[in-house]
């Protein structure tokens, strides 16, 4: 027999078993002389058979006490009568097994995959292991799941539509695919869970908090998800409020219309989720990443972004007014029509932003990177921008009535038929600004550099110079050029 087997490296071992030829593909994790062991005696106790491809193997009355079968493929094995007593299954294929009269006392199941195994009333086997092959293999009809216990079992597929599973224990679970459709997760602990491209729509999993004896409310957390995976699911329409949703992988999960309201996303990953119309009132996204993310006409009223990466997210129409978006990475960010008033972006990263025809009255801009940026028809009354960089960006049509501007970098801003009534620009650089048809009634411009500016049909009434102003070039309202100063 060819024992040239190497770990670290993958053969193809030829097995005779009766008159069939098994192609053994070794994993590199397994022991290969344990696996020829177990082939060949079909005894092999506390053997290194981890990702071991076992599928189809005859293991008839096989010993497997205390064997380390994690992750191994024993899919449509033969285990009929095989004493697995303490073996660790964990992520082990076991589907379409025979385990009639096997015994799997105090073995780990955790995550193996168990659907249309043979398990009959004499397999031994512990129950909660029982019930997961009879969820997984006829479905859950008809059981009452409230409390139970499903934490680290393999339920991917399962159709929980409905269902109520308030506290129940599904941490660490595996739930890929799975239809959890209109099921109630009240006060469900779902942490480390795997909703890989399950249906969650319309999911409740806020915990309500009812009156105790005394007529006090009683305080009940909502579901646990902490560090769980929903990654692409559809979770459009569900009730996550008040859950623990820390760490976890959400990208490209669908949450159109979700109720996320005060829910814990820190360090969360929404990279290219759909959060269209979702609700995040109160939520702390802290750290989390929303590159890319979909948040047209979401609520983030309240909500904490601080550190925040929203790169290239789409927040057009939504409300992030007293939101706190502190140190947040905003760069590209599409926000048109949004509502950001009152706002402290001061400091921000706010390159090639689009946020025309936004609510930005009253923010604070001071000192934030606006190079390239979209303000258009924006309404930014009383807004502080002062030190801020707006170099190349479109403030046309912008109502900055009111608005501090000292020493603004302002070059090649395009300002026509902006509103600066009031507005403070001292020091500010206009250096090739388009201030045409702008409104400058009462405006500061002391020390102002507007050197190659327009101020073609621009209102000048009540305006302020002084000796400082730099005019080298600029066109006047009346079309003439000044002359620069010697």
């Amino acid at each position: 027999m060819n024992r040239n087997i190497r770990l670290g490296v993958l053969w193809l071992l030829p097995l005779g078993i009766g008159d069939m030829v098994l192609h053994q593909p070794l994993a590199v994790a397994a022991n290969p002389d344990h696996v020829t062991r177990l082939i060949e005696t079909r005894t092999c106790p506390d053997c290194d058979l981890r990702d071991a491809n076992l599928q189809g193997a005859y293991l008839r009355s096989a010993n497997l006490r205390g064997a380390n079968l994690q992750g191994a493929n024993l899919n449509g094995a033969d285990l009929r009568e095989a004493y697995l007593g303490l073996a660790d299954l964990t992520g082990a294929d076991l589907r379409n097994a025979d385990l009639l009269r096997a015994n799997l006392s105090r073995a780990i199941l955790d995550l193996a995959q168990l659907a249309h195994a043979n398990v009959t009333l004499e397999t031994v086997i512990a129950d909660k292991w029982r019930l997961v092959h009879q969820f997984v293999t006829t479905g859950v009809n008809g059981i009452d799941l409230t409390g139970m216990d499903l934490s680290h079992a393999n339920l991917d597929g399962v159709d929980f539509s409905d269902q109520d599973l308030t506290a129940a224990n599904l941490a660490g679970a595996s739930l890929e695919g799975a239809n959890l459709s209109r099921a109630i997760l009240d006060q469900a602990n779902l942490e480390g869970a795997n909703f890989f491209l399950a249906d969650l729509r319309t999911a409740t999993v806020i915990a309500a908090n009812p009156a105790d004896d005394g007529g006090q409310a009683v305080d009940v957390s909502g579901a646990n998800l902490s560090s769980s995976s929903l990654r692409a699911a559809d979770v459009r329409g569900a009730n996550l409020s008040n859950s623990n949703l820390a760490g976890s992988d959400l990208s490209q999960a669908y949450f159109e219309g979700a109720i996320l309201a005060q829910t814990n996303l820190r360090l969360a990953d929404l990279s290219s989720a759909i959060l269209v119309s979702a609700t995040l009132t109160g939520a702390d996204l802290t750290r989390s990443n929303l590159f890319l993310a979909d948040l047209r006409s979401a609520d983030l009223t309240d909500a904490l972004l601080g550190e925040t990466q929203l790169t290239g997210a789409n927040l057009t129409g939504s409300t992030l007014s007293l939101g706190d978006l502190n140190r947040a990475q905003l760069e590209a960010v599409i926000s048109e029509n949004s509502n950001l008033a009152g706002i402290d972006l001061s400091g921000a990263n706010l390159s090639s932003i689009n946020l025309s025809g936004s609510n930005l009255a009253g923010a604070n801009l001071s000192n934030a990177d606006l190079q390239g940026a979209n303000l258009a028809n924006a309404d930014l009354g009383g807004v502080n921008l002062e030190g801020a960089d707006l170099n190349g960006s479109d403030l046309s049509g912008a109502n900055l009535t009111g608005a501090s501007l000292r020493g603004t970098d302002l070059r090649q801003v395009n300002l026509q038929a902006a509103n600066l009534t009031g507005a403070r620009l001292i020091g500010a650089n206009l250096t090739g600004a388009d201030l045409s048809l702008a409104t400058l009634t009462g405006a500061n411009l002391s020390n102002a550099n507007l050197t190659d500016a327009s101020l073609e049909l621009a209102s000048l009434q009540g305006i302020q110079f002084s000796r400082g102003t730099n005019l080298c070039r600029t066109i006047m309202p009346d079309g003439d050029i000044h002359s620069c100063a010697e």
